[in-house]
């Protein structure tokens, strides 16, 4: 083939635009394509794990997975923790599982913790986040209930 001769070839009026026939087939392909990637892309929203197994109750996150609890204690809004001593106390939501969490110290900073969660996937357990106030006594600072995936 010689690539001379159909590079450097002039433009017929009109040779710009793609004849119907093959416009209509590129159309099809673009449209196909369209729709295969609006199924592929629910297909993938609803495999993969989103809020479901993760949540969020005032200054307590947590997420449930492959039989553990991950927490993040974290200051500021919506209730402001005082520094101190708290213990998060986790269950699984009718029973079968009960644990209180080891006491540690709050110091005004994010605070990461886990725990082995001995429960099915799909059962929901609960965590709650205690302050021990000075004076006696728990304070709530956060209750939230998630799914385990």
């Amino acid at each position: 083939m010689n690539r001379e001769k159909t590079e450097n070839r002039p433009l017929e009026p009109g040779s710009a635009q793609l004849p119907k026939k093959q416009f209509k087939v590129h159309r099809r392909a673009a449209m196909f394509l369209a729709v295969l990637g609006t199924a592929a892309g629910l297909i993938a929203s609803t495999t993969t794990p989103a809020a479901a197994d993760s949540g969020r109750n005032n200054n307590l996150w947590i997420r449930a997975v492959d039989g553990q609890i991950q927490s993040e204690h974290y200051p500021g809004s919506p209730l402001f923790p005082p520094n101190g001593t708290y213990h998060i106390h986790y269950w699984k939501a009718g029973g079968g599982w009960d644990v209180n969490g080891r006491n540690y110290h709050f110091p005004g900073q994010t605070v990461f913790g886990r725990i082995a969660a001995p429960v099915a996937a799909g059962s929901t357990v609960c965590a709650e986040l205690f302050y021990h106030k000075p004076e006696g006594g728990y304070g709530s600072y956060g209750l939230p209930c998630v799914r385990m995936s």
